[in-house]
């Protein structure tokens, strides 16, 4: 069977984070790229961008925060409803008593 692409990247992952050398291999890979990126202006810090990019960058951070905290709730309380336990008939106790049964049955009215 042939893996997605989500799949494989996940399984790379789980295998460099279980060797710590490839691992700390990564992130110093990881972190120099960054670097040469942010000299490059790939990347532009907060305090190098003017005031309308800010509020540009900061509404779409606020944006994405939010869709992440939504998305969050919504599968917790997914989760929720499926990790609980299916409500039990209510019970009503005994039914009447076979003399107030009988009684009520042979009057008239």
């Amino acid at each position: 069977m042939a893996l997605t692409s989500g799949e494989r990247s996940a399984l790379w992952r789980k295998r460099q984070r279980n060797d710590t050398e490839k691992h700390e291999k990564y992130k110093q890979k990881e972190r120099e790229r960054y670097l040469k990126r942010k000299e490059r202006g790939n990347i532009k810090l907060v305090h190098d961008m003017s005031k309308r990019e800010k509020r540009s960058k900061r509404r779409a951070w606020k944006i994405s925060s939010k869709t992440f905290r939504d998305r969050t709730k919504k599968i917790t309380a997914a989760l929720k409803l499926t990790m609980t336990t299916p409500n039990s008939p209510p019970d009503n106790g005994p039914g009447p008593s076979r003399e107030i049964q009988n009684r009520d049955r042979g009057r008239r009215k």
